[in-house]
Order: C-alpha cells, then sequence, then structure tokens
C-alpha cells in the first residue's frame, strides 16, 4: 500500500466477481422440499462493484458490499438452508467453486496518474451465516406429582382416573 514518491492521488476499492451467476455454495431455504434445501445461491454485481448480491429467483438473501474506505459489510436479508439438522447453531460459509471467483481489489492511483493493483481473495471462508434454530432448554426441572385416585367414582367416592396437568411452562 505503497503510493511512491510523486504523492498521494486516490485509492479505490471494488469488488470484483468472474462472472455474473457465480454459485455460492448456499443454498435458500425451501419448506416445500423435504429437507428444506433449495437452489443454491447465485452472485451477482453491480456495475460499479461496490455491491455484489446473492439471490435466486429474485429473492435477494445477502448482499456483500464496500465502501470507499475498503470496509467490507456482509448482511442477511433471508434466511438461508443449514445442512446439520442436529446443530441448532450451524454455520454454512460462502465458497465460490474456484479461487478468485470473489475478490476485494483495492487500487492505488499517484499524483501524476500511475495506478496499481492488488486483491484478495473473498470467495471461501471469509463469509459465514449461523443458524439461529430451536434451543429446547429445561428453565424448571421440578415436576409435581400426578395422582390418579383408584377408589370409586363419584357419587360413591372421590376416584380421579385422568388428570392433565400443564407442563408446557417448564420449558
Amino acid at each position: 500500500n505503497r503510493i511512491g514518491t510523486d504523492g498521494a492521488g486516490k485509492d479505490n476499492y471494488k469488488l470484483e466477481l468472474s462472472g455474473q451467476g457465480i454459485g455460492s455454495g448456499l443454498y435458500e431455504l425451501d419448506p416445500t422440499q423435504p429437507d428444506g434445501k433449495g437452489d443454491e445461491i447465485l452472485l451477482t454485481s453491480n456495475p460499479d462493484g461496490s455491491i455484489v448480491t446473492g439471490s435466486v429467483g429474485g429473492t435477494t438473501f445477502f448482499t456483500i458490499s464496500v465502501d470507499g474506505d475498503g470496509k467490507v459489510t456482509f448482511t442477511q436479508d433471508n434466511n438461508i438452508w443449514h445442512d446439520d439438522t442436529s446443530d441448532h447453531d450451524d454455520p454454512e460459509t460462502l465458497t465460490t467453486d474456484a479461487a478468485g471467483n470473489l475478490k476485494l481489489t483495492q487500487t492505488l492511483t499517484d499524483a501524476d496518474g500511475d495506478t496499481d493493483s492488488a486483491s484478495i481473495d473473498l470467495g471461501a471462508g471469509v463469509f459465514t451465516i449461523q443458524d439461529d434454530g430451536p434451543d429446547a432448554k429445561v428453565v424448571n426441572p421440578t415436576v409435581s406429582a400426578i395422582i390418579l385416585d383408584e377408589s370409586p367414582l363419584p357419587a360413591d367416592g372421590d376416584g380421579i382416573v385422568s388428570k392433565t396437568v400443564d407442563l408446557s411452562g417448564a420449558f
């Protein structure tokens, strides 16, 4: 990140995709499917490279944006599919098919217009979405006894042959 002796000009940051419709390795959540897995979320970029959108069929699932200072923001718009149903906090990580499919490029320009660029790969291991699945917990483990009485039923006795207790408050 060295400008050189000509002095500072400007620096520019841009998200670059190797093409439009790049697979992200992430999938839409589709409750109509038996396992909930829908189509793969595809990446597209706006013309100036400031925003990459992950979408399926017009539905945006996430965006990745970069500002003029090189700050990258990852924003989730809709829930994605998570494959590990035994883990309520299962992570899914954006992984493109090839290195260099998604990169952040900095271009430096000095005072007399000379330029140089460098890039970092963002296509694997950078953007992760944690699942927010159910997390059942017992908050009151003490349950009162449920007692039935075998004595005769009313009117001759006080027999209780069935009793219902709401235990949902224990969780």
